[in-house]
Parts: C-alpha cells; sequence; structure tokens
C-alpha cells in the first residue's frame, strides 16, 4: 500500500507499533520503558475502540440490553485488541479493516451470552437450520 493511500490512523499505527517492536527487542527493558510500551498499546486502544463500540451500538440496538453492557463490551473489546494486536500489520489495512472480524466476534459472543442466553455452538447450529428453511 502506498504512503498515500493510508489513512491518518494507519500512519499513527505505523510509526507507534515501529517504537514498540524496537523497545521490545531489547533484552532488558526499563521500567520507563516497560510503561512506554503500555502507554502505546493504551494509545492505539483510544484510536481503535469508538469504532467497536459503534459497532456495537449498531448490533445490539435491537434488544433491549442492561445498563452496564457497553462497559462489559469494551472490556471485551480492549482484551480483543490485546490479544490480536501483535497480529496487525498497519503498512497493509487501515485498523478498523484488520480489527472489525475480531470486534464482530466479540460482539457476536455478546450476544448470544447475556442477550439470547445460548452458547456460540447452539447459535451457529441454529443459524444452518434457518439456512436450510
Amino acid at each position: 500500500m502506498q504512503n498515500q493511500t493510508r489513512t491518518k490512523t494507519q500512519n499513527i499505527f505505523i510509526t507507534k507499533l515501529a517504537r514498540m517492536k524496537t523497545l521490545s527487542e531489547k533484552e532488558q527493558l526499563t521500567v520507563d520503558e516497560q510503561n512506554e510500551i503500555q502507554s502505546i498499546k493504551f494509545d492505539l486502544l483510544n484510536l481503535i475502540i469508538g469504532f467497536g463500540i459503534k459497532k456495537a451500538r449498531h448490533r445490539l440496538s435491537k434488544y433491549k440490553i442492561p445498563c452496564d453492557a457497553y462497559d462489559e463490551i469494551r472490556q471485551m473489546l480492549t482484551l480483543k485488541f490485546l490479544e490480536t494486536l501483535h497480529k496487525y500489520d498497519p503498512t497493509i489495512s487501515a485498523p478498523t479493516t484488520f480489527f472489525s472480524p475480531y470486534f464482530d466476534e466479540v460482539i457476536t459472543e455478546y450476544i448470544t451470552r447475556s442477550i439470547l442466553h445460548i452458547s456460540l455452538y447452539d447459535a451457529n447450529n441454529i443459524a444452518k437450520i434457518e439456512k436450510r428453511c
């Protein structure tokens, strides 16, 4: 992907992930360097979490949800972001493109577990049956 077609957010991810990689390659990190890595992760999370919450609001708009639903979803999105951040290459895609399926997975898991009260396995089987009908 050429530089002129990258998003502003993508360029920020490129810069911050490069710095994080440089720090992570050191044998021993100082406390300040460890804190810097955590700060970078926090900054990157803040760039993308709004996108995940927006997706959740759209998907959950047809359900009656508890008042703390978005707090729980935010925590789940944060965990998924931290789990998958190492897989993301900002030179290939925009963060919204990369994280979208992971965030969809989290939102689906929340809906099936907390709203529909069924397992993801059961939800997949229901979807298969509905496709056949």
